[in-house]
């Protein structure tokens, strides 16, 4: 909240980005990554398992909206790609989707004055909805970083690295970096015990994870 929060006209701006290669499914909304109770992240949805509801939402709860919706098609299975959200803060602008550095079509993409971010924790490769309920992303995920900006056009083409991961902490936008999980190959990460934090000083416990 501290940090990529706020509400209203005070709502900071923010972006998250990670690499992601999801498989199909079993829970029917799985989330990549929710900070707070569906205040800020990023989910599928759908009804169902697989391509046929690979659409997916970026959310940002502003009372009577919980985000943008981008059209479905544009996720692939079982294949790695780059996700990018931002967001520019206050009231007067959009949460925008990027996927392998484009920006994607939406069915809906409101404007709203946020909400706070509840205490609720950061979850990874999960989403935590309706008040505790987690649903989980079968799949693997990367280079989870979170900035304290809207990220540009520019820099979301810079970290994506036509394909290949980047050193962030090298990034023209590194000082903006709040944190940054490489989730697998970080100084101390262990499937089992610490998932380290490579900028910002905030480690992650792995629940449920299996070594890829």
């Amino acid at each position: 909240e501290a940090l990529i929060g706020g509400a209203g006209a005070a709502a900071k701006a923010f972006s998250f980005s990670f690499w992601a290669k999801p498989t199909t499914w079993v829970d029917s909304v799985p989330g990549f990554i929710t900070f707070g109770n569906q205040d800020r992240g990023l989910m599928f949805l759908g009804g169902g398992t697989g391509v046929a509801d690979s659409r997916v939402m970026a959310f940002l709860d502003t009372g009577t909206s919980i985000g943008a919706v981008a059209t479905a098609g544009q996720v692939a299975v079982d294949t790695w790609q780059h996700f990018t959200v931002t967001y520019p803060g206050g009231t007067s602008g959009t949460t925008k989707i990027y996927i392998d550095g484009s920006e994607v079509s939406y069915t809906s993409q409101p404007l709203g004055a946020p909400s706070v971010i509840a205490t609720t924790d950061c979850v990874i490769g999960a989403g935590t909805i309706n008040a505790g309920t987690t649903k989980c992303l079968a799949g693997n995920m990367v280079d989870v970083a979170v900035w304290d900006k809207e990220l540009s056009a520019a820099e979301i083409t810079e970290i994506y690295g036509a394909g290949y991961r980047v050193n962030l902490s090298n990034s023209s936008c590194q000082s903006s970096l709040l944190s940054w999980w490489k989730l697998g190959n970080g100084t101390g990460d262990s499937y089992d015990g610490t998932l380290a934090d490579e900028v910002g000083g905030r480690p992650g416990t792995p629940t449920n994870f299996d070594a890829a």
